[in-house]
């Protein structure tokens, strides 16, 4: 943990995240794309603005690494082929977009909004919406003009994705079809931007991986002792997490029928708190029957404290 990033010997060339690279080319040479964006690695994936190219998290060019990443934050992003596929696409998108200036087409800032919109430090996605794709997790479409064209883009990409029958009839299929004719027009022409610079390389990033993952788990995971007050840490009462887990439908129903949220978020909340039961050993107050227990009635008040404190929403 004491491992500089800036020390990591890294390389893209060889490992399995090359491979899934090549076939996220080959799916553009397919659509006719003269586009093969530039890779580096990172501390996370991003496309910066004007940049035709796309950062990748380091810890995915190492096992031990990837072990962890899920160690500490409880997943690993693009840690499969089918979810790195997902993510390349996207980021490929925001490098198409920087690479053609397509932000600039007026049809596209009606479809999509306005790239110069300031982005949010959070969101609260409408997941009933039909006016956006469903790609990525957390409806990420719904974050930001520019994602929902990356997004929209990378179900465009995708040759499974059979975007006009799964769309059809619904208003997010001219964001498609729009975009279909955009590319279309494309077909062969040279991009007209072509900046390969490459921001927070390995070699930038003055961090150890203790630091990082300090800072990491403070951005994503804030308020991970919002709910240690409804819970005990006497080791010699049952494991919270577990009672979670084993209660979890019961849970999410009490919680729904006291808190004026979409169960989608309930959901999601639910596992938050599992997660900071486990990162802070926490243990549950008895007695277990949750019907005779104030448990749920003290979980209910702080997770309506939660809510109207706006600490639901997801962290950009």
């Amino acid at each position: 943990m004491h491992t500089k990033l800036s020390d990591l010997n890294l390389r893209i060339k060889g490992s399995w995240v090359e491979e899934c690279i090549q076939i996220v080319l080959k799916e553009l040479r397919n659509k006719g794309i003269n586009f093969k964006p530039h890779f580096w690695i990172s501390d996370e994936f991003f496309s910066p603005d004007g940049v035709t190219g796309v950062a990748l998290p380091f810890y995915l060019f190492d096992s031990a690494l990837m072990e962890l990443e899920k160690e500490i934050m409880g997943e690993v992003e693009g840690g499969t082929k089918e979810g790195l596929l997902k993510i390349l696409r996207h980021e490929v998108g925001h490098a198409l977009d920087n690479a053609f200036l397509l932000r600039k087409l007026k049809k596209r800032q009606k479809y999509f909004g306005i790239s110069g919109t300031r982005y949010p430090k959070s969101y609260l996605p409408k997941t009933y919406s039909k006016n956006f794709v469903k790609h990525l997790d957390d409806h990420y479409a719904q974050a930001h003009p520019d994602e929902d064209w990356a997004e929209t883009f990378a179900v465009w990409l995708s040759p499974k994705s059979k975007w006009k029958d799964q769309y059809q009839n619904q208003p997010v299929l001219k964001k498609l079809n729009y975009l279909d004719e955009v590319f279309k027009q494309l077909i062969g022409k040279t991009a007209k931007v072509s900046h390969l610079y490459e921001l927070d390389t390995l070699s930038d990033l003055d961090l150890t991986l203790r630091k990082y993952y300090k800072k990491k788990k403070k951005r994503f995971n804030p308020n991970n002792n919002f709910f240690v007050p409804c819970f005990s840490k006497n080791k010699d009462l049952p494991q919270a997490s577990i009672f979670m887990r084993q209660n979890r439908k019961e849970i999410c129903t009490e919680l729904k029928k006291n808190c004026d949220i979409q169960q989608y978020h309930i959901k999601r909340l639910v596992n938050k708190i599992i997660s900071d039961c486990e990162e802070n050993n926490l243990r549950v107050k008895g007695p277990l029957d949750l019907k005779n227990s104030p448990f749920l009635k003290n979980l209910s008040r702080r997770t309506i404290k939660y809510i109207n404190e706006g600490n639901h929403r997801i962290i950009m």
